[in-house]
């Protein structure tokens, strides 16, 4: 699973360093106001689909949906269900560092829930968090960009169950494996 994973990495990197246009093909040649729609890889079982809107010059808004789940089970007359999602929103800058390469930048405010129910009892479990964008992109056409991110984040944790706000309370902070990941990513205009 490993080597899998060392193989997309070379890959990218070739791409990156083929340099497979010689025309300049930045953002800027798109008119304001386009989307972009992708994949957000932070490994082969962790991924999420990504949304960013042009708002002018170089900044875009960034919407990230990931770890989505909905289960249900019964056995033996107990019943049980599950539901979680994860969202961020947030703005992101981009910054020209050479032909058909960006820096980018940014903040994002995050959201991770759980809620679990079952035999009468049921328990919501809330992640709120910011997060700091910082990453790189290679355009390797008008319409498709691959870049790397990593995004540390400052996060809290809380529960919410049938008697109210419990005392199970949780920070977080830090960097980690989890906070990089490889990003593809489709441009166009909206009609």
């Amino acid at each position: 699973m490993k080597n899998h994973r060392y193989r997309i990495v070379i890959a990218v990197l070739a791409l990156m360093l083929a340099g497979l246009s010689p025309n300049d093909l930045r953002a800027q040649e798109l008119s304001p106001g386009h989307r972009e729609i992708g994949l957000r890889l932070s490994s082969v079982n962790s991924f999420s689909l990504i949304y960013n809107r042009h708002k002018g010059g170089n900044v875009y808004r960034r919407w990230r949906f990931g770890a989505a789940g909905l289960g249900l089970s019964s056995t033996s007359g107990s019943q049980s269900f599950n539901l979680q999602a994860s969202v961020a929103v947030g703005r992101e800058k981009r910054r020209d560092i050479g032909k058909n390469f960006d820096f980018v930048y940014g903040l994002e405010f995050i959201g991770n829930f759980n809620l679990q129910a079952g035999n009468g009892q049921g328990n919501l479990s809330l992640n709120p968090g910011i997060g700091f964008v910082i990453g790189f992109q290679y355009y390797l056409t008008k319409a498709f960009y691959i870049g790397l991110e990593l995004v540390p984040s400052i996060t809290t944790n809380f529960r919410i169950d049938d008697q109210g706000l419990q005392d199970a309370f949780g920070f977080n902070a830090g960097f980690s494996s989890n906070a990089a990941a490889l990003r593809m990513v489709y441009r166009f205009q909206k009609a």
